[in-house]
């Protein structure tokens, strides 16, 4: 599901970073990846903040939790 990179400003990460991107149909459910990172889709994207960890669900949802 990673699609490549891309730079995106993350004030808890020193501004300016470059960050991977996934494409939101390659995800599926199990996948595991932590901030930050963009998840994008043909009508949105996501933002997944440094703290934050992604869990795809067994029905294809994002679940978004704080680390730790």
């Amino acid at each position: 599901a990673l699609a490549g990179t891309r730079r995106a400003y993350f004030a808890g990460a020193g501004g300016m970073v470059d960050v991977p991107v996934y494409d939101r149909h390659g995800l599926r459910a199990g996948h595991r990846f932590a901030g930050p990172a963009l998840v994008d889709q043909y009508d949105a994207t996501t933002v997944i903040c440094p703290e934050q960890v992604v869990t795809v669900d067994p029905i294809g949802n994002l679940i978004v939790e704080l680390a730790g």
